[in-house]
């Protein structure tokens, strides 16, 4: 959904919106997302703040088993016009300002990359289904959640035996 930025006032107006978006290419996954939306404008900026709901389904990185993952990503970000861009050099340190500042061009802001880009942004980069994830075995791969394996849980990375041993010693 593009918004023209001259039509938002400088009162502004909400917006709710309701949309399915795909979240990895690479899956084609489609998720529905809730946006509730405040928009500003300030002269040629435009202040962007409210909230996305949606549910995502992630794979857990400790048992590689799947969930459903709650997310509410806030927002807070404020447009430019693309010539503004030019402005910044591109060796300096943004500043947290910076960080939440996108561009528009030819008078149009694109809600919809807006909303991805958040949502995106905001999934964990180490997925849990649980904080208690107990994960798989190391040795044979059974998920440790479910069921209990035989595997030598002593198993000590042959490089360490000699350190292993040493602590053994002192120990004595």
């Amino acid at each position: 959904m593009k918004l023209k930025v001259f039509d938002i006032t400088e009162e502004g107006y909400e917006l709710n919106l309701s949309e399915d978006i795909v979240l990895n290419e690479q899956y084609a996954q489609k998720i529905p997302v809730e946006a509730h939306l405040k928009l500003y404008r300030d002269g040629a900026s435009v202040i962007i703040t409210g909230y996305i709901d949606t549910e995502t389904v992630l794979e857990c990185s400790r048992c590689l088993e799947t969930f459903n993952n709650g997310l509410r990503a806030d927002v807070n970000i404020m447009y430019l016009p693309s010539k503004e861009r030019g402005l910044m050099d591109e060796r300096h340190k943004l500043s947290n300002e910076e960080l939440n500042t996108g561009f528009y061009s030819e008078g149009l802001i694109d809600v919809s990359d807006l909303v991805s880009e958040q949502v995106s942004l905001n999934i964990p980069i180490k997925p849990l289904c649980s904080v208690e994830c107990k994960g798989l075995c190391r040795m044979c791969g059974t998920d440790l959640n479910s069921e209990k394996c035989d595997c030598d849980e002593e198993l000590t990375d042959r490089r360490w035996l000699k350190l292993k041993k040493i602590i053994d010693e002192r120990k004595e």
